[in-house]
């Protein structure tokens, strides 16, 4: 199955390989190393691409193909400048959406997190605190497990 640990284990593989058989030095094998580094570069870019591949994780990704429904969703809030604004632009035209939000992020914006709660929108964990490079994290990082 094609996911981001077996791709990384296969990779992981042929490095080791590479480096403990001393081929490295000669300059085929160079360029053979840059392909194996631009085909797993590739591979992860995508698998990233689309959540329907559940390379990174598995991921809910469908719905009734007979109705007509979007989803709206809104990360790494609650934030006293754009979430009030986002807030009422849904409540003027009456929808609802989930807002993922960042724990010490929400510790700050207990009002704004009522006021979300209170417009009957729903409130989804995003994580403690988000890094920089948080999408690079491997999945044991992302879950706390």
């Amino acid at each position: 199955m094609l996911n981001y640990r077996n791709t990384s284990v296969v990779f992981l593989i042929l490095t080791l390989v590479y480096f403990i058989s001393g081929i490295y030095t000669s300059d085929l094998c160079i360029v053979a190393y840059c392909i194996i580094v631009f085909i797993y570069l590739f591979i992860l870019i995508a698998g990233a691409s689309r959540i329907q591949n559940n390379f990174y994780l598995k991921a809910v990704h469908s719905g009734n193909p007979v109705e007509a429904k979007v989803t709206l969703t809104f990360d790494d809030g609650p934030d006293n400048e754009t979430t009030p604004v986002i807030l009422e632009i849904l409540k003027k035209h009456r929808i609802k959406a989930s807002f993922f939000c960042i724990g010490n992020k929400m510790e700050n914006n207990k009002t704004l997190l009522k006021r979300i709660s209170d417009e009957g929108h729903i409130i989804g964990n995003h994580s403690w605190s988000h890094a920089f490079l948080f999408d690079f994290f491997p999945l044991s990082k992302w879950s706390g497990r």
